[in-house]
């Protein structure tokens, strides 16, 4: 399977990003407005967009402040999307 590595710097805390990734305010605020999520192991956190498909992603894994991993469970448009199975996920790293 590829991976596609992402390195970015942002000068925030790391509990505001954490909050960003995990939390229903947080998401509709970088990602998509239309955002059900809930902040909790197995929960599955819905996207959607302006013609009301988008992701469905189940949370794995999470560690404050300090880790998040999705996997893409479901998508509106097709059961066969190619986001389906695919997995995503933050590390949040202190610059030093």
């Amino acid at each position: 399977m590829t991976e596609i590595l992402h390195k970015i710097s942002i000068s925030a805390p790391p509990s505001e990003i954490f909050a960003a990734l995990t939390e229903q305010s947080g998401l509709s605020g970088w990602w998509t407005e239309n955002v059900h999520a809930e902040p909790k192991v197995g929960a599955i956190c819905r996207f959607r967009f302006d013609n009301d498909t988008g992701p469905d992603v189940k949370i794995l894994e999470l560690k404050d402040n300090k880790f998040v991993r999705w996997r893409c469970v479901a998508h509106s448009d097709d059961p066969k999307h190619e986001w389906v199975g695919t997995e995503l996920f933050f590390k949040l790293v202190m610059k030093t």
